[in-house]
């Protein structure tokens, strides 16, 4: 199944060009516009949780299926992103990703904030930065930090079950992709919150 790339003028908004929950116009955007490969996941069921069938899922809706494949073309998206609930995953290839306790990444983006616009994703306990591919690892010293990089690691994009942009890695007016920040210019905000946070 093709998707139509739906353009973006002055006159529109991101926000009214995804509505919540449709994952084929997010996977759209994350291809067309982002040139991020992904694939489709598994889905949350309302009443039924993960496709994966596990009792205890940790990331129901959220997570890769077991042989899954990727495609970094709009044209190409297939469709199982017209599904409800489906997850839309991506390797950690245009990125690399650092995820923090969600208090801890709170007060993180506060100081972040001041300097830049970083982007950054929040799950149900967690907050989850995006920085420049290769530069993330100085952060994965840092205690509580999880850092992922590379195509054998890989993350869960909204509109993903329990995921949301707190700053998305687009500009909300023209939708090009924001400028990620470099892993080692984040580092100090990092360490700062993980302190204070854990002295609470």
């Amino acid at each position: 199944m093709t998707h139509r790339i739906q353009s973006i003028t002055m006159g529109n908004s991101m926000d009214a060009l995804l509505p919540a929950h449709d994952a084929a116009a997010y996977a759209r955007v994350y291809t067309a516009q982002l040139g991020w490969p992904i694939g489709p996941g598994h889905r949350f069921r309302p009443r039924a949780g993960c496709t994966c069938e596990a009792p205890t899922c940790p990331t129901p809706g959220a997570h890769p299926l077991d042989h899954w494949s990727t495609t970094a073309y709009a044209d190409q998206l297939p469709a199982d992103f017209d599904r409800p609930g489906v997850a839309i995953i991506a390797p950690a290839i245009g990125f690399d990703a650092v995820t923090l306790p969600r208090a801890v990444g709170m007060m993180a983006m506060v100081a972040i904030e001041r300097r830049m616009e970083a982007p950054c994703l929040v799950g149900p306990d967690t907050m989850t930065l995006l920085v420049q591919p290769g530069t993330a690892a100085v952060l994965g010293a840092v205690p509580t930090v999880t850092v992922r990089s590379g195509a054998d690691h890989w993350i869960a994009l909204p509109p993903s079950h329990d995921t949301r942009w707190d700053t998305p890695p687009w500009a909300e007016r023209t939708g090009g992709p924001r400028l990620l920040p470099h892993g080692l210019s984040l580092v100090q905000d990092v360490r700062d919150a993980q302190r204070l946070g854990g002295a609470r």
